[in-house]
């Protein structure tokens, strides 16, 4: 389909391959990527994980120095000279963001806190998929007949308002409800991406479009990645803050808790255990309940992040009409 669908190009010398900017991507993207990941293991103030961060930053200002010289490198830089393609590229970096981190997080939210098995949490998703195939489509014909901007917002509010009841949802939320916000916001992704990539190509010159559009998916792939892994980070930082402050309220002065504990040890005692193993599986049984509650005040905080992000988003998408005009 290439050989037959593809406009054919002129056959130029290209240059050697960019192994300089090459290494310095892959520098910055392991450091950053592996500095968020560790970050809450090692101590975002440890030695280390400072350390990942100076050299992930500092290959990145070398990666944008290396490709501002006069030879063949890894990324065009002028094409963000274009400013309908600088917004549109910027719109892709935080919608990737969003996009992966929803993705991402309503199926394992449905596994760790709803106790879906890896089954089921895909089944969430299946009906969203199959809307996303027929949609795609028809979003594809209405980029050419709406404006860019109005398609971008219409899909980043359709993804901010899919996520955002999962900001409130709990181990109770139904079932359906959860796959009805996820259909809600992929149905945003069927108008998301063909406009951003429509009107990025749209603002290049013909022998630009090649590299506009490997740099559009760049920005969204790295802007995926790098978000998802700050996200995952931020859940687990958020789970065990809402773990402390839980824990610091479970205290002798705490009658709901004592009361609590005493019917535990009185299930405990009709099921034949001893008595010593009463208190003590009590606390275990209240630790498990901290634990899930922390998780789920995790999740919630998550969900609420990537609705911050794909307001964000919304910022320079409402600026692409404006430039436009």
């Amino acid at each position: 389909m290439g050989w037959v669908f593809m406009p054919s190009v002129p056959n130029r010398d290209r240059g050697s391959f960019d192994w300089i900017g090459y290494i310095l991507l892959v520098v910055m993207v392991y450091c950053l990527i592996t500095g968020l990941t560790e970050g809450n293991a090692e101590g975002w103030t440890s030695g280390y994980i400072l350390g990942l961060f100076a050299v992930g930053v500092g290959s990145s200002i070398a990666l944008i120095w290396s490709q501002l010289r006069d030879r063949p490198t890894l990324i065009d830089v002028s094409l963000f000279s274009h400013k309908e393609f600088a917004m549109t590229a910027l719109i892709a970096f935080v919608f990737g963001i969003g996009n992966f981190g929803s993705g991402y997080g309503v199926p394992v939210f449905g596994q760790l806190i709803q106790g879906m098995t890896p089954i089921v949490a895909a089944l969430v998703m299946f009906p969203s998929s199959i809307l996303v195939v027929i949609a795609l489509p028809l979003t594809g014909k209405l980029a050419d007949r709406i404006p860019a901007h109005i398609g971008i917002l219409i899909g980043l509010f359709l993804f901010a308002i899919g996520t955002l009841p999962m900001a409130g949802a709990d181990v109770n939320t139904p079932f359906l409800f959860i796959m009805l916000y996820f259909i809600i916001s992929r149905f945003g992704m069927s108008f998301t991406n063909p406009f951003i990539m429509k009107t990025a190509l749209a603002s290049l010159p013909a022998d630009k479009l090649s590299a506009g559009g490997g740099t559009i998916n760049f920005c969204r792939q790295f802007g995926g990645s790098l978000g998802l892994t700050a996200w995952v980070a931020f859940v687990e930082y958020r789970t065990t803050f809402h773990s402390e402050a839980l824990t610091a309220t479970q205290s002798s002065a705490n009658t709901t808790t004592q009361e609590m504990l005493k019917g535990i040890g009185r299930i405990y005692a009709e099921a034949g255990l001893p008595a010593e193993l009463h208190l003590p599986g009590a606390l275990h049984f209240l630790g498990e309940i901290i634990q899930a509650q922390a998780s789920t005040l995790g999740f919630q905080d998550g969900f609420l992040l990537l609705v911050f992000f794909f307001i964000c988003a919304m910022i320079p998408a409402y600026l692409l009409g404006r430039i436009k005009r």
